[in-house]
């Protein structure tokens, strides 16, 4: 039993890897960016209002603890409420924040569509992620490999 668990971290390795991989070469953030580039070029602003909850999230870089703001918001187009969400680095001060939605179809909206499709264009731009992922299907493989070697070994005595 303890051997068919030594099995499981190599498994494991490659999922992630091919998940890190998929990642760098999956095309979820086309949709995205074609809906921001939309916003930006033809959408409307309206005036939102901030939610009061919102949901703290700290990440760590390099040991150094950074807390993000998730907070919602409503915005009314004609008699109908739609609704967002924005990422922020500090708590807000103001009840009301601009967003910019798409006529056609209000449900497509942005708080900042311009930053947002800095930060997609610079998660899309690093190489990072292909790196990692590939590094972990090697370590899998590798790992894999020597310890399907070892059980073998240890069923033929």
């Amino acid at each position: 039993m303890n051997k068919i668990l030594n099995l499981l971290l190599p498994v494991f390795l490659l999922v992630i890897g091919v998940q890190f991989t998929r990642d760098y070469f999956g095309d979820t953030g086309k949709e995205k960016r074609s809906q921001l580039e939309q916003l930006i070029s033809g959408g409307e602003e309206a005036l939102g209002i901030l939610k009061s909850e919102y949901k703290e999230k700290t990440i760590k870089i390099a040991k150094i603890p950074i807390k993000t703001y998730e907070v919602g918001y409503e915005f009314e187009v004609g008699d109908t409420r739609y609704s967002g969400l924005k990422t922020l680095q500090e708590l807000p001060t103001e009840p009301t924040i601009r967003v910019k939605y798409l006529p056609s179809n209000p449900e497509i909206n942005a708080a900042n569509p311009e930053e947002e499709l800095a930060s997609l264009t610079e998660y899309e731009g690093s190489t990072s992620t292909l790196l990692l992922g590939l590094g972990l299907i090697l370590a899998g493989c590798g790992l894999g490999f020597f310890r399907y070697k070892s059980f073998q070994k240890t069923k033929a005595a």
